[in-house]
């Protein structure tokens, strides 16, 4: 029982346009449990986009890069700067640079959080997954939905592109629009 998304490059594309669909269809059989089964990972998944981005506007807290290379200007003498640090993302092909865009709350732990926490509401944790990136070429497989969470975490985090706490207070954001979101719809 494996759910396939063949053009996963982004969460939000992911979440919203293949797995959920194929999930709803495969475990309610095209019933109308479906239907409200996607309604529940589509509005959540909306909902963390929207409050994530409210968050970003309202903090903007810089990234792991800024924050090393710019140390020294942090008014924390105990920090030096590394001007040459590099995050480990321009080592991989293709090279995705740190979004030009503020580090909290973390939008990719938002989505996946958000995704994850209604397929867990209707299904349980043990959910198997079958991702393929379009942009590295590679399949993921996940025999529960709290193992694709923990990949996609520390994902971030090795990558530099987020700080723990924006990943922390992105999941959290994500569990609990799910959840307000599936009590909503019930």
């Amino acid at each position: 029982m494996v759910a396939t998304n063949n053009t996963f490059s982004t969460p939000i594309a992911s979440y919203s346009s293949g797995t959920s669909h194929d999930l709803a269809f495969f475990f309610t059989n095209g019933s109308s449990d479906g239907f409200q089964f996607a309604d529940t990972i589509n509005g959540s998944t909306g909902n963390a986009v929207i409050q994530t981005w409210r968050l970003k506007r309202e903090l903007g807290f810089w990234r792991p890069n800024q924050a090393i290379i710019g140390a020294d200007s942090d008014d924390n003498p105990a920090t030096v700067a590394d001007p040459a640090w590099q995050p480990l993302n321009v080592s991989l092909p293709p090279f995705a640079p740190n979004p030009p865009y503020p580090d909290y709350t973390s939008g990719h732990a938002a989505l996946t959080s958000s995704f994850a926490q209604s397929v867990r509401n209707y299904l349980g944790d043990a959910v198997p997954l079958e991702l393929h990136s379009s942009v590295t070429g590679t399949d993921r497989t996940y025999a529960t939905l709290s193992s694709l969470e923990s990949d996609a975490f520390m994902s971030r985090i090795w990558l530099g592109i987020h700080f723990r706490h924006a990943m922390d207070d992105g999941y959290s954001l994500g569990h609990r629009t799910a959840n307000r979101v599936t009590a909503m719809l019930e």
